[in-house]
């Protein structure tokens, strides 16, 4: 009867140590497809907007020191001020370089709204673009 029951208790520790194995191959493929769909990508998800991104922006520089441009943009990590209503970023998709995608939540004037916006510096990092909207980019306030 030894026998049997030493086969039967090997057999077993077999085929625990199958299927831990298993499960390891498993969870190594699912890494490795989540890898290789990440970087197969041209965008990368973020939950902050980058550094380059933030600072204190406006139409025209005087009004960087005044103060009271309806133009006025604040850009923080994870939260855009404007001149009446504040986003609170959700995700970020990294286009290039020099820009992104901004999926937040909006607040302002007693409403509430969900947008994206497509954020573009120009190559000298002093000016910023939302949306293509190349005739009311804003100026780094310094």
């Amino acid at each position: 009867m030894k026998p049997v029951v030493l086969t039967l208790m090997l057999v077993g520790l077999g085929a625990c140590s199958a299927s831990e194995q298993a499960t390891d191959a498993q969870n190594s493929a699912s890494s490795f497809v989540s890898e290789t769909a990440t970087s197969s990508t041209d965008e990368v998800v973020h939950v902050s907007i980058p550094e380059a991104f933030q600072g204190r922006w406006d139409a025209k520089a005087a009004k960087c020191r005044s103060g009271d441009s309806d133009m006025a943009l604040s850009i923080l990590a994870t939260q855009m001020d404007f001149w009446e209503s504040r986003a609170t970023v959700s995700h970020v998709k990294i286009v290039g370089p020099s820009e992104v995608s901004v999926d937040a939540d909006f607040q302002g004037e007693g409403e509430a709204w969900r947008r994206s916006l497509r954020l573009k510096l120009s190559a000298d990092g002093q000016y910023l673009t939302i949306d293509g909207d190349e005739g009311g980019a804003r100026k780094r306030c310094l």
